[in-house]
C-alpha cells in the first residue's frame, strides 16, 4: 500500500524538509517552489514587501512504512520548531492510493 504526501511549507525550512526526505532515502518527489500563499489574517507570503516570503509544495508517494516514519518526523520537526521559536508554517497532509500507473524512465 502506498500513500500521497503533500508537504506545503514557509521556503525558510526548505532545507529541513529536504533533509527529512534524504533520511528516509526518499528519492523522487515533485517540489513546486514559491508559491503564494496564507496562513491565518496575520501571516502571509505573497513575496511583496508588506508581505514577504514565498512558500513551496512537496509532493511524494511513498509506501505506508515510509509514509508513517515521515509523519513522525514532521512530528518532531513541528515540536523542534516550537522549542526553538521559529515561526515556520507547513501543513503535511497524507492520503491513500487506490492505484498507481507510471511511466517512469528510471
Amino acid at each position: 500500500m502506498y500513500k500521497s504526501i503533500r508537504i506545503i511549507y514557509d521556503s525558510g525550512i526548505e532545507e529541513r524538509i529536504e533533509a527529512l526526505l534524504k533520511a528516509r532515502d526518499v528519492k523522487k518527489y515533485i517540489k513546486v517552489p514559491n508559491i503564494h500563499g496564507v496562513w491565518g489574517e496575520k501571516l502571509k507570503h505573497m513575496n511583496t514587501h508588506v508581505w514577504p516570503g514565498t512558500d513551496s509544495v512537496i509532493m511524494v508517494i511513498v509506501d505506508n512504512s515510509i509514509a508513517n516514519n515521515l509523519s513522525e518526523d514532521l512530528k518532531m520537526l513541528k515540536e523542534n520548531l516550537r522549542a526553538d521559536d521559529i515561526n515556520a508554517p507547513f501543513i503535511a497532509i497524507f492520503s491513500p492510493i487506490d492505484e498507481i500507473i507510471e511511466n517512469s524512465l528510471f
